[in-house]
């Protein structure tokens, strides 16, 4: 939801909050601060050497002028501005209109607090300010305290409103996205659930908590944050970036995961292997075996969906799948020096409460809901207590669940978000260090449908990471682009293309969870066992994640897999600073543009770029400033015919890549690059293309003269579905939707599918290709081709045929 239509429906959203912190608290003044002449009329600011914010005093309040940073904003503010509800009554007071009560200050210009009082309701209002010693940061929140004899509800709460002056025009903003003011400074609610919304040169920082203040109770706010960029050359996206980091405090450090879900998939349609003890014994042999051989270390060990008993409250293991119980198998991974962690369906769909001893909740519970809420918490205690848990895995959150039947709205969100928010604090105390990982739900794009959706909005809140490690940027699924080698180059671009969506919504690059590498023969990834892995597993480890993680079944890799498995591996951890400060370069994935990733530190730079189209593509890349002298080395190519020998940088970096090629290049002194190095594992099948005209006609039928030259070559036909204008992603198995078939002297002709034939697309797919590799004695004759079936009426379709070398 954007801020225009944050400000369209804002009566709604008001009406519809519920949540909020209840504190007893008095008015005293922090420790430390001063009181200060109310009546004077010189401007004053908080801050640091970094970041202000300035001050005046006009009768006998002291209001926001100005912010100061790299640059300097001139804005009018009203403060505050809180919406009540008494007696059925909604009352709306602000800065502008309540009375002043003076401020406070702190000595060292760190603090501040301004205070304010209303008559009907009968309220106490304090806005605090604080500025951060050394890093370029003032924080604001709100505190409410009922004076009066009779209860309030708090249903909206604005936290902070400014008026830019001097053309500023502030930009991005909308639901859990702060707001930019030109290079200089960001600000929002630090919360997923707040509405940081722009209207016009007006910047309002709400949320909607809808919480009763009985008499003599407080109510604090969530916090707001004005931010801006210490280097002269830093975006204040990098900025924002910087924060998130700074402030949660965890910094980013290689540690991959091995998680069990491919392996078994429940959900499955073909095949539904379970999750059972023998399962995860094969795995560990395999784990175990990889860290011998081929010195591949992982970190933790995720045991994914299913592992418990329905009616066990997230206690009990699944009988029989666990005859000896998960003891066992959390020996042996402790043994093994790997972590344990467990997934946990947060929803609560998949468990049977009417029938779990104990529970006196609803049967569709909410994460708002108290017992749903202590049952999490009792099951989180127990594992960590008993089993070790070093990694939570919370996946099927229903973020906007309620009993009514009021339409969703941020407050509803709010609420159950804060409902988080208070299981993940406690969790935290019990094991500071344990991983938290959000999965599916948590964006705001619907990651079901065409790729391009990702570049109409921003897909995710950063702020989501004040309580996570990471967030999942959405299970594996083809994008819009056909490949004519591998079902799993397109799931590849499609990946490229969402994580690229949540660094364009500000989640630092270690943040975003990908989907990994799937290897399994099951339909969670379309039945492609450990086709593609190179590919797919290089890209997991280059998009900057820290924490690469390999789902399903180990004992799938080649003995050449294995070997780049571990290599990889290796290479992440010696280079984990670098990669750490991996960013998006070029084009658009989804578009089919050359794209790539770019890590820069400590004069080294890494390159990753990827060829996404049918067809060969140039690429240039200008190369940050390096010490001179600088080299260049390609370190790997999926194409096994691209060489390069090790030469001096010129500062752009140029060259052409094969339809699907995955280049990796190293820059610095000779010294750090030469020993840089990656083992081959080429992929590529095709390096010439030639398009030819659509060879059907209305009748859905071609006739092609197959010639001396196209000994040896592939036909590949793509057919592309299409409805109302946009990709038509409506098919389960687009290969059937028109199948193609073929004739030479009336003998038929094998065509080879993507999809493969038989196999289900459940996240939908909108093309499918055809492909024929021409025979000697198929040269110098005529292939009839023929189209049969029928899409469903209103669905068109578009051909590409080419002939690859």
């Amino acid at each position: 939801m954007d801020s225009k239509v944050i400000a369209k429906h804002g009566a709604h959203i008001l009406c519809r909050s519920v949540a909020g912190l209840l504190l007893l608290a008095s008015l005293a003044a922090p420790s430390g601060l001063v009181g200060q002449d109310s009546k004077s009329a010189a401007d004053f600011a908080i801050g640091n050497r970094f970041i202000e914010r300035v001050f005046r005093v006009e009768d006998g309040q002291a209001f926001t002028v100005a912010l100061q940073g790299r640059g300097k904003i001139n804005v009018t503010s009203g403060e505050f501005q809180i919406g009540c509800e008494l007696d059925g009554h909604q009352v709306i007071l602000d800065g502008r209109h309540a009375h002043p009560q003076g401020y406070t200050r702190s000595p060292d210009g760190r603090e501040l607090v301004l205070r304010w009082s209303s008559e009907d309701p009968t309220l106490e209002i304090r806005a605090s300010y604080r500025a951060e010693e050394i890093r370029p940061y003032i924080f604001k929140s709100l505190e409410v305290t009922n004076r009066g004899g009779r209860a309030i509800r708090v249903l909206s709460a604005t936290v902070d409103e400014l008026e830019v002056e001097g053309g500023v025009e502030p930009v991005r903003g909308g639901v859990g996205q702060p707001v930019l003011l030109q290079n200089d400074f960001f600000l929002g609610i630090e919360h997923p659930a707040a509405a940081n919304e722009i209207l016009g040169r007006r910047v309002r920082l709400s949320h909607y908590p809808e919480v009763e203040i009985k008499p003599g109770q407080t109510w604090v706010s969530e916090r707001a944050v004005l931010g801006g960029a210490t280097g002269a050359d830093a975006s204040i996206e990098d900025a924002f970036r910087e924060y998130i980091l700074a402030v949660t405090g965890r910094r980013p450090k290689a540690a991959p995961i091995y998680c069990d879900w491919a392996a078994h998939d429940e959900l499955g349609t073909l095949v539904k292997p379970q999750l059972t003890e023998q399962l995860v014994d094969t795995q560990l042999d395999a784990l175990e075996s990889l860290a011998t051989h081929e010195g591949a270390h992982f970190d933790y060990y995720l045991m994914d969906a299913f592992w418990y008993d329905p009616k066990g409250a997230y206690l009990d293991f699944k009988k029989p799948n666990w005859p000896r119980g998960y003891e066992p198998a959390l020996r042996r991974m402790l043994d093994l020096g790997l972590k344990p962690g467990l997934w946990f369906d947060l929803g609560g769909s998949t468990l049977d409460l009417k029938n779990t001893p104990g529970w006196s909740g609803p049967e569709q519970p909410c994460l708002a809901d108290p017992p749903f809420a202590q049952l999490l918490q009792r099951a989180f205690e127990y594992h960590i207590e008993k089993h070790s848990l070093a990694m939570l895995k919370f996946d099927f959150t229903n973020l906007y669940c309620q009993h009514g039947g009021s339409t969703p709205s941020l407050a509803i969100l709010e609420r159950n978000a804060n409902a988080l928010r208070t299981l993940c604090a406690r969790v935290r105390q019990l094991n500071p260090a344990i991983v938290i990982r959000a999965y599916n739900t948590f964006s705001l794009t619907d990651m079901m449908s065409s790729t391009k959706y990702w570049d109409e909005a921003y897909a995710v809140s950063p702020w989501w990471l004040l309580w996570f490690d990471s967030v999942y940027s959405g299970d594996p699924r083809p994008s819009e682009l056909p490949s004519v080698t591998s079902l799993r180059d397109s799931v590849d671009w499609y990946q490229d293309h969402v994580s690229r969506g949540y660094f364009r919504s500000l989640m630092p690059a270690p943040t975003i969870d990908d989907c990994g590498i799937l290897v399994g023969k099951t339909s969670t990834i379309y039945y492609l066992g450990a086709e593609g892995f190179t590919d797919a597993w290089i890209l997991n480890v280059l998009r900057g994640g820290m924490m690469p993680t390999f789902y399903g079944d180990l004992t799938l890799l080649t003995p050449g897999d294995r070997k780049f498995l571990g290599a990889t591996l290796r290479f992440l951890r010696d280079h984990q600073q670098l990669i750490a400060r991996t960013r998006p370069i070029l084009g658009v994935p989804g578009r089919g543009e050359v794209y790539g990733y770019l890590a820069h530190n400590s004069g080294r730079v890494l390159i990753t770029l990827v060829n996404p189209g049918l067809f060969s593509q140039s690429f240039s890349v200008e190369v940050p400033g390096l010490p001179p002298p600088a080299f260049q080395k390609l370190v790997f190519s999926n194409d096994a015919q691209a060489r390069q020998e090790m030469q001096a940088s010129s500062g752009m970096l140029t060259g052409k890549l094969v339809p699907g090629e995955i280049r990796v290049y190293a820059l610095g002194a000779t010294a750090m690059i030469r020993p840089l190095t990656l083992p081959p594992a080429p992929t590529r099948l095709y390096h010439e293309v030639a398009q030819i005209p659509d060879p059907f006609g209305k009748d859905r039928t071609a006739e092609l003269k197959i010639g001396p030259e196209h000994k040896g070559e592939t036909l590949a036909i793509i057919v592309r579905y299409w409805k109302g204008g946009e990709v038509d992603r409506a098919y389960d198995r687009p290969q059937e939707v028109l199948k193609l078939t073929g004739e030479i002297d009336s003998h038929a002709v094998a065509f080879f599918s993507i999809p493969r034939e038989g196999t289900d697309i459940w996240s939908r797919c909108s093309w499918a290709v055809f492909k024929h590799h021409v025979t000697p004695d198929e040269v110098n004759h005529t292939l009839k081709l023929k189209w049969t079936g029928n899409p469903p009426e209103g669905t068109t379709w578009t051909i590409t045929a080419l002939w690859l070398r």
